[in-house]
């Protein structure tokens, strides 16, 4: 089952459930694979006091053993996260590169909407978002892709992209030399009932709370 996270920045508060408290042990509970867990404390490090880092401080270099899985998304609007830089790893598991395209694209129907609204709030609240997504070839094997987003400002402080990351955590029926067709999120979790919506953007359509999608998944 997929699981979405969302992680508050404001008070450096991380919820799961019913815990709270950014302790090392809830955060390993929040992110499963290592890479993920080592690219959110750089992420932390790098961010210091700030909502999000500017992307032109983080350092290759630094985070060289991570590069293969991360990417960065710019947001354009609501409906568009476009890919800027895509990790040759993860491009690999889809046999496909994809800088220029849009990741909401890579979902269908109504997973692609649910998509859309976290990653609108990492950007807007902004938060932290962590979700599971089973990966299937066109025989049907599959795997468990854990996705981590971070929220991430640009040259003049707004914060419009997303850095990423997309790590294999269970190959399940697939390996490691198989290609991904279609993937999908298999439900969604709000884990502070209480987490705030931000104001719309001027001029776009209010996006679905995800307090109601998850209502809506629920019911299904």
């Amino acid at each position: 089952m997929a699981q979405l996270v969302l992680l508050s920045l404001r008070g450096k508060q991380i919820w799961r459930g019913e815990e709270a408290g950014a302790t090392p042990g809830a955060i390993r509970k929040m992110i499963e694979h290592k890479n993920a867990l080592a690219l959110f404390h750089y992420w932390q490090d790098v961010r210091g006091e700030a909502a999000a880092p500017q992307q032109r401080n983080l350092k290759p270099s630094e985070m060289k053993d991570l590069l293969p899985s991360v990417f960065v998304l710019q947001r354009f609007d609501a409906n568009h996260f476009v890919f800027r830089l895509a990790g040759t790893g993860y491009c690999a598991l889809f046999g496909r590169e994809f800088r220029t395209q849009n990741m909401l694209a890579l979902l269908q129907g109504p997973a692609r909407k649910y998509l859309g609204v976290l990653l609108d709030r990492v950007v807007a609240l902004p938060c932290g978002g962590v979700a599971q997504a089973r990966a299937e070839t066109l025989s049907g094997d599959h795997c468990v892709l854990e996705y981590l987003f971070l929220p991430l400002a640009d040259s003049d402080g707004r914060i419009n992209r997303i850095l990423g990351s997309a790590n294999v955590t269970d190959w399940a029926t697939a390996s490691r030399y198989d290609r991904f067709a279609r993937q999908g999120l298999l439900s969604l979790q709000v884990l502070d009932p209480s987490f705030p919506e931000p104001t719309p953007v001027k001029g776009e359509a209010p996006q679905h709370p995800l307090k109601a999608i998850i209502h809506t998944l629920s019911r299904k």
